[in-house]
């Protein structure tokens, strides 16, 4: 996890965990999912359009 925050920052992790925290407690599982499989795609989405060292 060290090196997708180094390659790619905080921010949007910042983001994406603040929109699940409060999905949470809110107790909206369905938005939790939602929100969790965003995050995950769009990691992986900026992860591969990066260029390798």
């Amino acid at each position: 996890m060290e090196e997708i925050v180094g390659a790619l920052g905080t921010a949007d992790g910042l983001a994406y965990h603040r929109r699940i925290l409060d999905a949470l407690k809110c107790r909206d599982g369905a938005l939790v999912a939602d929100v969790m499989e965003e995050h995950v795609v769009r990691t992986i989405e900026r992860l591969k359009g990066r260029p390798r060292e």
